[in-house]
């Protein structure tokens, strides 16, 4: 993202069937980001010349128009911000515009950083602190802060698989738990409808990209002053084995923690796919807290690239739906595919073979690389079941 700062005021006209509710929600809203809330759309059209095309606001002031009636929107997005430059800004930004709720999406331009420099888990923890900041200097200026989590990147160069943005939203989604702020999460809302239409490079928006994004922010602004509106899609806290990974054993089962903030997700919505397939996984957890089980019925293929997919929906009316997908690769294994004597053949030979070693972990005598077929440091049951899979094959 390029430096830069642009602050637009778009004051939207009173609707004649702007209702009650209007009493009730700020009068002033402050869009505070990067150059994702900025705008920054090359192949907007007609396309800008050095100047915003103000994002999200334009599509967001289409609903606050017809619902509420005179608000201000003030867009304080600023080009190649990171967090911490955020932080700095924040105090003088809400002195000036005196909001009574301020939007905040930052993080996408510390991801990269965080790719560049190899700072890992440390650089999470220091945006996430950042947020933290800007997220209790709202509160102490009396503003209401809506917490977003960061969009997914679409191919692109710094952190490609998006493991880094999913580690951060992860955190920004706990933080807004603690605090009790409320949560935004555009990372799930483009998830569930991710294709090359919503961007228009590899970070940013598309206008239709930005039209989605303002629907996610209408709906949590549509729940201002605080209710029991629940607009919290479900998340995927956690996966094993992780996607994009590429060291994955043969004998490794599909586990998902998957988690809700709201009223709970509805287990019997449930769907998982393996390669396309719908296959059947253990679940058990709380309906806040899912722990979703899958062992495959044969081990995976050596070097195979494993796909999965899933949807949940929670128990809000109407429901927030949550849609993931993601893949890991196989490890190549010792090569062996259970030919341990290397005869050409998967035979008895082999099996008598594993049996003398079954059990052995590398520091045993009786451990070797050759019956350790997936290479997991023990000859155990997983080998077992590579073996039967090939046995009778030449190899």
């Amino acid at each position: 993202m390029l430096s830069g700062r642009r602050v637009i005021v778009i004051v939207l006209a009173l609707s004649a069937a702007a209702p009650a509710l209007a009493q009730q929600v700020p009068t002033k809203i402050l869009c505070f980001g990067d150059s994702i809330t900025w705008g920054l759309d090359p192949f907007a059209n007609p396309p800008p010349t050095g100047s915003s095309n103000d994002g999200y606001l334009p599509h967001l002031s289409r609903f606050l128009t017809a619902n509420w009636g005179p608000v201000t929107l003030i867009n304080s997005g600023i080009q190649g911000e990171k967090t911490a430059d955020g932080l700095a800004r924040i105090d003088a930004e809400l002195a000036a515009s005196t909001p009574g709720v301020v939007l905040i999406m930052e993080g996408t331009n510390d991801v990269t950083r965080i790719w560049v420099d190899g700072t890992g888990n440390p650089g999470i923890v220091a945006t996430v602190g950042n947020l933290d900041s800007i997220g209790l200097a709202v509160q102490a200026a009396g503003a209401e802060p809506f917490l977003a989590t960061v969009i997914p990147r679409w191919k692109a160069t710094a952190d490609p698989a998006n493991q880094i943005t999913k580690s951060l939203n992860k955190s920004i989604r706990q933080l807004a738990k603690n605090r009790g702020w409320t949560l935004v999460d555009e990372e799930a809302n483009f998830s569930n409808h991710l294709g090359a239409d919503l961007y228009s490079d590899e970070l940013h928006p598309s206008q239709a990209g930005y039209q989605l994004m303002a629907e996610e922010w209408a709906a949590a602004i549509a729940s201002y002053p605080r209710s029991q509106i629940d607009l919290v899609h479900p998340y995927v806290w956690n996966e094993t084995p992780e996607s994009g990974s590429t060291d994955s054993k043969a004998g490794d089962p599909i586990r998902l923690e998957l988690r809700d903030i709201g009223t709970g997700m509805d287990r019997l919505t449930l769907t998982l796919t393996v390669n396309g397939a719908v296959v059947l996984p253990a679940v058990d957890g709380t309906d806040f807290d899912l722990h979703v089980f899958y062992h495959p019925p044969l081990p995976w293929g050596f070097g195979q690239v494993v796909q999965v997919a899933g949807e949940v929906h929670d128990r809000a009316v109407p429901p927030n739906d949550s849609h993931f997908a993601y893949s890991f690769v196989v490890s190549p294994g010792n090569g062996t595919l259970g030919d341990i004597n290397s005869s050409g053949r998967v035979d008895g030979l082999d099996l008598i073979l594993l049996g003398l070693g079954f059990g052995a972990a590398k520091k045993d005598p009786r451990y070797t690389v050759q019956t350790d077929i997936d290479l997991n440091g023990l000859i155990d049951g997983d080998d077992l079941a590579i073996l039967a899979a090939h046995f009778g094959e030449k190899i």
